[in-house]
């Protein structure tokens, strides 16, 4: 006869049972017998982990090494102890939600990481980490400070209890109020993980159909509202210490730097020369300058200022090159035109099926021109990047930033580099940005090209323009000096060939890593596209690889852009120096044979210059080059100043 508590235990027993069966399904469901693997698609069953394992795939350890060579212990205790309590404290906080954002190692797991670089590459770098730890007090070197991106392009009871045993009943209510507990806890862990399963499957819902043809963003912010609404944020005004403008329009930098007035004499510049805004106003601003507005244009301009693709494929009859070609021969206004009359082919509901309907109209650079509207994979659109990065892959340059390139390089080279083919995802969240944040010639002489044969330094690009020849036979030039005569070049904002120069790029950190960082929004990671700087987003853009206090990382960058301004003012008064020499050797009676010379120098010192007041950056994206570059503006001003004084006694 079953005593009245054995009762009791039966039910507990069932509890049991119940929170056991559970718990299998669950391991089941959530794949966990794949843990136990070195399997790397394991780590992106969660799919937070879904671009870390992408970027393994293309990235150099991906022949070599498993997530578990790296991440966990190579000793067989702490590599199954490192399993089990990453396990449990993954599973803790991605259920309760209660991790940092973004996702930050451990200093167990850096520990264990370090290990395992030391594990393969310690002969290599012997040197190195002993010196390190010889030091009095110092810590040792990790290597992800450096190569952060080089691995991504713990009573049981007796048995046999006899019938007859007692069962005290405050035991058998605590053990069903546990039972009950961690079967609620598995059931909501079990509904978390089928969410997140979902999410990872599909984590968006197309609600509308865009295409090649949908320039406007909007319907895209029907599928994509997250990303959407971010991006609705560049109308925004923002301003840093030096860039931005918190006026409409936006602030007169002619005003704030005079020198710049006669540095441009002559050129469109000089007239209008205005500070950035969002990328909310790139086509508007560049509607109401009166660069545009009192002075000749090509249509090319519109090349990084308008979603105009469409209406390349539009004017060259399917053919995007040979319509950026014929749209770029164009007067501005009859170019403009155009990509209004291409406007937007937008999704309109027609009963129960979904047509698009044509809107005129021109939309600044929108989704289409860095998403396939298909699978919103990055990609790269615009042709004049296409043609500049195939013409640098095809060069002889260093170019270590971008590993892509040398695997083509290495390679048999049957077809020219395409980013779009060869790239990593990495690359493409910085060619994204490339495609119009660089220096390029957009005049009406030639077809508008990205300078990059030679190389992207300063003297490279420099070295391309000297090469090239109008259809006339006279040496390319962007304008002649008003004062002087000189023929000169002209930079636009060359961003990208000043990062490619610095030590984010060689570290591996895209464009896209501080403008726009990664956020989480509910159960979603994405990217946030408020393009801005990062000095307005120090938490999300810096602090993810540089774990210091966010003043501490302003005093840093603060540092960097008042030691360029200074050395930039050094060279602008170089600069009026020398134009003011030049001046009174023509009034001297100097005609352009004996000032040749002189000329050249200012060709020089003014390209160099501009290419440095152009950026963006004020000198951040690369601290060392761009001290180089006014160090080369100032002393080939200096030297013009000084052959031309003595032209002029």
């Amino acid at each position: 006869m079953i005593r009245r508590w054995d009762r009791s235990w039966l039910a507990v027993a069932a509890l049991v049972g119940a929170v056991g069966g559970l718990g299998a399904f669950t391991f089941g469901y959530a794949e966990g017998l794949a843990y136990l693997s070195d399997d790397p698609r394991a780590c992106a069953n969660c799919h937070v982990m879904n671009e870390p394992f992408e970027g393994w795939q293309k990235g150099p350890h991906h022949a070599v090494a498993t997530c578990n060579d790296c991440h966990v212990p190579h000793t067989f205790v702490g590599r199954w102890l490192s399993k089990g309590l990453n396990g449990f404290h993954h599973s803790k906080a991605f259920t309760l939600q209660g991790f940092h954002e973004p996702i930050r190692i451990t200093p167990r797991n850096a520990a264990a990481l370090q290990a395992s670089c030391l594990h393969c590459h310690g002969d290599f770098v012997h040197e190195i980490t002993a010196a390190r730890r010889d030091a009095a007090g110092a810590d040792e070197v990790r290597c992800v400070h450096c190569h952060r991106n080089a691995g991504h392009g713990p009573s049981e009871g007796e048995g046999g209890m006899a019938a007859s045993r007692s069962v005290s009943p405050w035991l058998a209510a605590g053990v069903a109020i546990a039972a009950a507990a961690a079967a609620a806890g598995i059931a909501a862990l079990l509904v978390d993980i089928d969410r997140r399963k979902a999410e990872a499957r599909d984590p968006y819902l197309k609600l509308v159909r865009v295409g090649e043809e949908t320039t406007d963003p909007a319907p895209w912010g029907t599928n994509w509202p997250r990303q959407y609404d971010s991006y609705r944020r560049t109308a925004d005004a923002t301003r840093t210490r030096y860039g931005g403008s918190e006026g409409a329009p936006a602030r007169s930098r002619l005003e704030k730097d005079p020198w710049l007035v006669r540095m441009f004499a002559g050129y469109a510049f000089a007239l209008d020369f205005r500070e950035r805004r969002g990328h909310a106003y790139m086509l508007y601003d560049q509607e109401q300058t009166r660069r545009i507005t009192e002075r000749l244009q090509p249509g090319a301009c519109l090349h990084c200022h308008a979603s105009v693709i469409p209406t390349y494929r539009r004017l060259g009859a399917g053919n995007v090159h040979e319509g950026f070609v014929a749209l770029g021969k164009l007067p501005y206004a009859e170019a403009h035109a155009e990509v209004v009359a291409t406007g937007s082919m937008d999704p309109v509901a027609r009963g129960a099926t979904q047509e698009f309907e044509h809107v005129p109209g021109a939309h600044p650079v929108s989704c289409v021109d860095c998403h396939d509207p298909r699978t919103m994979a990055l990609r790269v659109t615009r042709p004049g990047f296409l043609a500049g990065i195939a013409a640098l892959a095809a060069g002889s340059a260093p170019v270590p930033h971008l590993p892509s390139v040398g695997r083509w390089r290495a390679g048999d080279r049957a077809r020219p580099y395409d980013p779009n083919v060869d790239a990593s995802r990495q690359e493409l969240r910085s060619f994204a940005c490339g495609q119009c944040h660089v220096e390029y010639y957009c005049g009406p002489k030639l077809t508008l090209f990205f300078p990059w044969a030679e190389g992207l330094r300063v003297e490279q690009v420099e070295a391309v323009y000297d090469a090239t020849r109008f259809d006339d036979g006279h040496r390319f030039y962007d304008w002649q000096h008003a004062e002087t005569g000189a023929e000169l070049l002209k930079a636009q904002h060359p961003e990208f060939e000043t990062w490619s120069q610095g030590v984010h790029a060689r570290a591996g950190v895209a464009c896209a890593d501080c403008h726009m960082p990664y956020q989480r929004e509910g159960a979603l990671k994405v990217s946030d596209h408020w393009v801005r700087s990062p000095l307005l987003n120090v938490a999300r853009a810096c602090q993810p690889c540089h774990p210091v206090a966010e003043s501490e990382l302003l005093a840093r960058v603060a540092t960097i852009q008042d030691r360029t301004d200074a050395l930039m003012e050094r060279a602008a008064v170089a600069q009026i120096d020398m134009l003011d020499a030049i001046v009174a050797a023509r009034a001297a009676g100097a005609g352009d044979t004996r000032l040749g010379e002189v000329l050249e120098l200012q060709r020089r010192a003014q390209w160099r210059l501009d290419f440095v007041n152009a950026e963006n950056s004020m000198g951040f994206h690369a601290p060392q080059e761009t001290a180089r570059v006014l160090g080369e503006a100032i002393d080939y001003a200096r030297q013009a100043q000084l052959r031309a004084a003595a032209l002029g006694r």
